[in-house]
């Protein structure tokens, strides 16, 4: 965005270099070879395991709670993790800086 410098006009700028094609890519699209259907047997396995684990784990806690004010409220402290856990990570990393600048600054 200079416009002058010394009193000497700079605007437009200078073209640039424009970097030379890459043809390697179009070469190793065409030596790639045709793999099969992706096997999903073991993701889908471990998403499996890792929910009957949560499900086991929190029957297990609601089995062993001393009354039910104790399981209410540890319910509520694991939805509000998550949710905010979501709400955390959803930001959008360019938000991070004035946010958190505004959150400092109170």
């Amino acid at each position: 965005s200079l416009v002058l410098e010394d009193g000497e006009l700079r605007w437009p700028p200078p073209p640039g270099v424009i970097p030379a094609a890459n043809t390697k890519t179009s070469v190793d699209k065409d030596t790639k070879k045709e793999t099969g259907p992706l096997d999903l047997y073991e993701p889908t396995k471990q998403n499996a395991i890792t929910t009957s684990a949560a499900i086991a784990g929190t029957l297990l806690v609601g089995a062993a709670s001393p009354n039910a004010a104790f399981s209410s409220m540890l319910t509520k402290f694991g939805l509000a993790s998550i949710c905010g856990y979501q709400t955390v990570w959803g930001v959008v990393p360019a938000l991070h800086s004035p946010l958190m600048s505004v959150t400092n600054a109170v």
